[in-house]
């Protein structure tokens, strides 16, 4: 076990450690999609980075799809909606309009010596860095939905068109769902980017 533990540690020092996995690119907005961000900080404190850990850990938030606690969580919600265009070929969509509500729940610390301070700032820039990963998974899907709906071909009817294109939508975002269970395995919830106190 000792030599497993050294030859990592020898790993590392010769820099031929793996790098951290890398957050989501950047995704620009479809026009049909809309956007509300809130940044929703809870309070810790602690003067020592056990004290604050144990205030992290009795603080901090559940997320909605397992009810897990972690350091950090970011929430979405995709609405759409779309009028409709009757023509010869039956019901399509038409003039769709996409909303992502995001809520992303991260620490702040009180009043902490800066000693103490440096290092949980330099935690909370990689976890929020994580995080900002999860905004660009969820704004990828909400214009994966807004092209759906754009580009869902015509049904005989309104409610047959309703229903196929609702149902192709929320597939959608049980894909977003795993995007976002899988980024956060390959991430270990953001350890593996840096997001880690004390």
């Amino acid at each position: 076990m000792r030599r497993l533990l050294a030859l990592g540690s020898l790993i590392a020092a010769c820099g031929t450690a793996r790098p951290a996995p890398a957050a989501p690119l950047a995704v620009e907005l479809d026009p049909a999609v809309t956007e509300s961000l809130e940044v929703r900080p809870y309070a810790v404190s602690g003067q020592d980075p056990s004290a604050i850990r144990r205030s992290i850990n009795a603080a901090r938030p559940a997320a909605d799809d397992d009810r897990e606690h972690y350091d950090a969580v970011t929430v979405w919600v995709i609405t759409w909606h779309y009028n409709y265009a009757r023509g010869p070929n039956g019901c399509g969509p038409a003039d769709p309009a996409v909303h992502l509500t995001l809520r992303m729940q991260l620490p702040a610390l009180g009043d902490a010596p800066a000693a103490t301070r440096a290092p949980f700032d330099h935690y909370l820039a990689a976890l929020r860095a994580h995080e900002e990963g999860h905004l660009q998974l969820d704004r990828a899907v909400a214009n994966t939905v807004a092209a759906m709906v754009r580009d869902f071909p015509p049904r005989a009817d309104c409610e047959t068109l309703a229903r196929e294109l609702n149902r192709a939508a929320e597939r959608a975002l049980e894909d977003g769902r795993a995007q976002n269970r899988a980024y956060d395995a390959r991430t270990q919830h953001g350890v593996a980017q840096g997001a880690r106190f004390p």
